[in-house]
């Protein structure tokens, strides 16, 4: 896989984490939620320390709506670069 899909296959992710908030609240507390998107921006980005991926694993094996993500191979820690604003009218709403 090229890295510019790669790139856009992960922001895509990292939309998808934010797009499925409102129905996943009701599972994982607010802050949780804040802090699996911030873990997901993060690993695309900079990469997570060992604590870091640990934390990420585990809220994602709670995350109610698996189907609706696509976060690739959860044992990378990342990074994987710059994530590519799209414009996709889904985020916008």
């Amino acid at each position: 896989m090229s890295q510019q899909s790669s790139l856009t296959q992960s922001a895509h992710s990292v939309r998808q984490v934010l797009t499925a908030y409102s129905q996943a609240r009701q599972n994982l507390p607010v802050d949780e939620l804040q802090e699996f998107a911030d873990l997901t921006r993060k690993r695309i980005t900079d990469g997570l320390t060992e604590d870091e991926h640990t934390r990420f694993v585990a809220l994602y094996d709670r995350y109610p709506r698996k189907e609706t993500l696509s976060l690739g191979d959860l044992s990378n820690p990342g990074p994987f670069g710059k994530i590519i604003p799209t414009n996709n009218k889904e985020s916008e709403s």
